[in-house]
């Protein structure tokens, strides 16, 4: 059974009509407290994509900014509207069955930033016994060394029994490397100073125990590591070399030791697991740049490739005004490239070096022209969907934007082929969803009224009071009916929810709420936050109605008072449209 957000999947990737844009705040005496770097907060969106390692969308996967979290949608999209730090927002990703994703957006006030997140799958490399220890590798020759008796549970209690272990090499010749690593290489030395580092090979590693929980070193305990390097990097690569590990909460790597280079690879002892680096540091200044068109127009969200001879590569995405920017390193020249949507490099120059911050302004692409798509969605009346939003699907990318009060959409962008892009409209407020519409690029297209009208086939929202503030979408629901008693069903990684109503004959309402069960499951509560009411519900009645009877389709809608387990009392909304 499948699961999404209602407020994800409904408006991720949108773009946001401002009627006003909040300038630059800058807290009083606000920094980030590990690295004393300013916090500049800005009003702005910041949204993007998560991919697993073939490049398919991943729904269903939590996103955190600065406590604020979402789920993704059927399409991997999220968004986040609000204040964040124009000197480093921080992005974690996390589902089941995947290693940690994480990035670093520069946002700038008013705009909306994009990044894309590729999860590495957890899969098993191999095991041993706590008692023995072992030696893991994989196939592309990273290893971890284990000495007995060495793992601890998540409260640092001995661990006696297999061990699993997931270890993943992240290869840093592979040119995907910036969506598949953690963070954007910024860094804490062990001076406690800010440097950029240049990355010659990470490894990600994971323990878990008889009962899939997490396990980890014990303290005063090491693991020897192996990352292997690729061989045109073994030429110029240091002897010895600083190990760095991931800090989960800050986005941030933190020295810890050192690796010496031993037959093509950097072996080392680390004392504990998450993800791990070796990498040369250096001195860093921040550069801005805008890229437009040759009409003037900004190229937004096409990827950046920052290029330093013998660092290595660093990447990022052009906001929705085409504005670029964030840490790069010192006295260093820059090769910066604009890399369109088919993978061709459509624009390439070398710039600086810079010994400070620097903004080196708008970047030409000649030859290079936008062009425009443009709309409105409307009801089966014919009247204006004003909440909201439309899939524009080109070039192996989407864009979706939500239209503003009287149904409108436009978007302008940058086409790398010739041919059709799909245009899908949804309506937010009836759950509808339109007939794919076509749409020839390059040139201007006003496609006109596109109608809302499709239903989507079997959904349960659920509108749930504080403490979770949340609507949730769920879809492939389970479900039965005997002509007495209904019962639904629906669940996914992160969320489940059940109820049972008592029907009387015709299967219409009002009906008594018999049981519901809500829950939520995140990475700090595996046994779930929620709550649930038994035995009548206090009373709570439901709302059957019989839509298309030919079709056996039901629609319904109750509100019940649900008894908190681990988090207060709330109420539930819950409305659902099925086909028995």
């Amino acid at each position: 059974m499948k699961f999404t957000r209602f407020n994800l999947w409904m408006g991720i990737l949108a773009l946001i009509f401002l009627s006003s844009c909040r300038e630059n705040i800058v807290g009083d005496g606000d920094s980030n407290s590990t690295t004393n770097e300013p916090v500049v907060l800005v009003e702005t969106e910041i949204s993007g994509r998560v991919i697993s390692e073939a490049g398919a969308p991943l729904q269903d996967v939590l996103v955190e900014i600065e406590g604020e979290s979402v789920f993704t949608d059927q399409n991997g999209f999220f968004s986040f509207q609000g204040d964040y730090n124009q000197n480093g927002t921080y992005i974690k990703a996390t589902r089941n069955g995947f290693f940690l994703g994480a990035k670093v957006v520069n946002p700038n006030v008013g705009t909306r930033s994009f990044t894309q997140i590729e999860l590495l799958s957890m899969d098993l490399t191999g095991s041993f016994a706590s008692s023995a220890g072992g030696e893991i590798t994989t196939s592309d020759g990273a290893a971890v060394n284990f000495t007995a008796n060495s793992i601890v549970d998540a409260n640092g209690n001995a661990y006696s029994g297999t061990v699993d272990v997931f270890v993943k090499w992240i290869d840093p010749s592979n040119p995907q490397i910036d969506d598949e690593m953690p963070g954007d290489l910024r860094a804490i030395d062990s001076d406690e100073a800010n440097v950029q580092l240049a990355t010659y090979g990470m490894l990600a590693v994971e323990l878990r125990g008889n009962a899939g929980q997490e396990l980890n070193l014990a303290d005063n305990q090491e693991a020897d590591i192996t990352i292997p390097l690729p061989a045109e990097l073994v030429g110029n690569a240091p002897s010895s070399i600083p190990l760095w590990s991931f800090n989960e909460d800050t986005g941030y790597w933190e020295e810890e030791g050192s690796a010496e280079l031993v037959g093509g690879s950097y072996v080392g002892s680390v004392p504990h697991f998450s993800f791990w680096n070796c990498d040369a540091p250096f001195d860093l200044v921040t550069v801005t740049g805008t890229v437009e068109s040759s009409n003037g127009q900004p190229l937004n969200f096409l990827k950046v490739r920052v290029a330093v001879d013998g660092i290595g590569c660093r990447y990022g995405y052009l906001d929705s005004d085409g504005n670029f920017g964030g840490k790069m390193p010192k006295n260093q020249i820059l090769n910066i490239a604009i890399i369109d949507h088919c993978g061709n490099v459509i624009f390439e120059q070398d710039f600086g070096p810079y010994t400070e911050d620097t903004d080196i302004g708008t970047i030409s692409v000649p030859g290079v022209s936008t062009s425009s798509i443009s709309g409105r969605l409307v009801n089966c009346l014919g009247n204006a969907v004003t909440n909201g939003y439309v899939i524009i699907e080109f070039d192996n990318f989407s864009i979706n934007l939500n239209v503003n009060e009287l149904g409108e959409f436009e978007s302008t962008n940058f086409f790398c082929s010739t041919g059709d892009v799909v245009l899908r409209g949804f309506d937010l407020d009836e759950i509808l969803t339109s007939d794919p519409i076509m749409a020839s690029v390059p040139g201007n297209t006003d496609v006109g009224d596109i109608e809302v009208c499709d239903v989507i086939t079997e959904f349960i929202k659920v509108t749930v009071a504080d403490p979770f503030g949340e609507t949730f979408f769920f879809t492939n629901l389970s479900s039965g009916y005997d002509g007495d008693y209904y019962f639904v069903g629906a669940e996914q990684d992160s969320s489940f929810i059940s109820f049972g109503l008592s029907l009387p004959p015709g299967v219409t309402g009002p009906a008594e709420v018999l049981n519901i069960q809500f829950f939520v499951f995140d990475n700090s509560n595996p046994n779930g936050l929620g709550a649930a009411c038994d035995g009548g519900c206090n009373g709570a009645m439901a709302d059957i109605t019989i839509n298309n009877v030919a079709e056996g389709r039901v629609q319904g809608s109750l509100t019940a008072e649900l008894i908190g387990q681990g988090t207060p009392s709330f109420d539930v909304t819950i409305e659902w449209d099925l086909i028995e």
